[in-house]
Formats: C-alpha cells, sequence, structure tokens
C-alpha cells in the first residue's frame, strides 16, 4: 500500500507540472482530481507508516515507551510545514508553479527504494 500511495502521489504532481504551463493551465476538474489522487496517495502512505511506527514500538522498552512515535510525528510536522514554507518562498523568489510541482513529484522517488527493503 505504501509503494502503491507513493506512485499515485507523484503521478498526479508529475500531471500536474506537464499541464502547467505560462499559456495553459489545467482545467479544475483535472487538477482537483490530480490533488484528490495525491492526497489519497499520500494518506495510503501515512497511514502504513503509523502502522510500520506501531510495530516497531513493540520492542521498545518500558522506559522509552512512545518515544519513536513522537519522534516520527514531530519529524514528519517539521517536514510538512518547512516544506510548505520553502515552497511558498520559492514559488514567490525563484521557481515556476510548472517547477515546484516537478520537484514535489521528484521528492518522494528516495522512498521507493526505502519502502521496498
Amino acid at each position: 500500500y505504501m509503494q502503491i500511495g507513493i506512485v499515485a502521489y507523484m503521478f498526479a504532481f508529475a500531471v500536474l507540472a506537464v499541464m502547467s504551463t505560462q499559456e495553459h493551465q489545467p482545467r479544475i476538474v483535472i487538477a482537483a482530481m490530480m490533488l484528490f489522487a495525491a492526497n489519497l496517495g499520500e494518506m495510503a502512505s501515512a497511514v502504513m507508516l503509523e502502522t510500520l511506527v506501531v510495530e516497531a514500538m513493540r520492542h521498545e522498552s518500558s522506559k522509552a515507551k512512545g518515544t519513536l512515535q513522537t519522534h516520527s510525528l514531530m519529524l514528519m510536522t517539521f517536514g510538512g510545514v518547512t516544506g510548505t514554507l520553502l515552497g511558498g518562498f520559492a514559488s514567490q523568489e525563484w521557481l515556476s508553479i510548472r517547477s515546484i510541482l516537478f520537484i514535489n513529484a521528484l521528492l518522494k522517488l528516495p522512498a521507493i527504494p526505502v519502502v521496498c527493503m
């Protein structure tokens, strides 16, 4: 499920990037469908990740119970906030929306070999 979610997320953002040019923007229905697919893929990946973290928590000592989950959620929150801020700043200063959509799609690529282990 995690692999399917990651591929759906990457595919949706890649389609949006290909369809977005200065002269032509994707139709609202297509954009909504692609964002729905990306969010569905992200949710599937997040649920699988949370399941893996909960399974790994079984091996924690009673003293360290919950620290893995806490660190995992803190890092995911930090990454989400940082990515949102950098993406917003980059869209104002350096990059086009098309470039940001491509980068967003490609940033999930390193996760695929890790998930396949």
